[in-house]
């Protein structure tokens, strides 16, 4: 997964819309974590993370993220009931998710969020990811096309 970091360069503009984006990258495995919170860093975002559910909870109510990258497998609370909270908070119900997740068959779709990444993929697919759904164009379907291609290349 890091091997591609060194490769990824945004775009001029990409990096000017990074200046005050908050990103929050909600994963438990902290080699992971650290990764993307790193990759998310080198292209100007603010990035903060969180280890479970609740931390996710509550950093998301100390400050509202731009964007919520999110493992569905995390301990105390998983990602489906933080999403499903998150959901029924009217201040927070816009923002919106990237789900990354090594589980077949799931969808953004299928929990109100705007994409999902399968795990393992390269950090240019979340980067990529990232600043789609931040411009607004992570409409579910395309996302998930794009998920699936990048999926198929991780696949022997």
């Amino acid at each position: 997964m890091a091997r591609r970091l060194l490769h990824y360069r945004p775009s001029k503009r990409a990096a000017k819309r990074a200046a005050n984006v908050n990103i929050l990258v909600t994963e438990d495995e902290p080699a992971i974590r650290l990764t993307m919170a790193a990759a998310l860093r080198s292209c100007g975002y603010d990035v903060s993370a969180a280890e479970t559910g609740v931390e996710a909870l509550a950093s998301v109510e100390a400050r509202r993220p731009d964007l919520i990258v999110l493992d569905l497998n995390l301990p105390v609370m998983d990602g489906w009931e933080f999403l499903r909270i998150l959901r029924l908070r009217p201040a927070y119900a816009q923002i919106p998710v990237l789900i990354v997740t090594a589980e077949h068959g799931v969808t953004a779709s299928k929990l109100g969020a705007q994409g999902c990444l399968a795990k393992p993929f390269d950090l240019e697919d979340l980067l990529e990811a990232a600043e789609e759904l931040l411009r607004g164009r992570g409409a579910n379907a395309h996302m998930e096309a794009s998920v699936s291609q990048a999926a198929s290349r991780h696949r022997p």
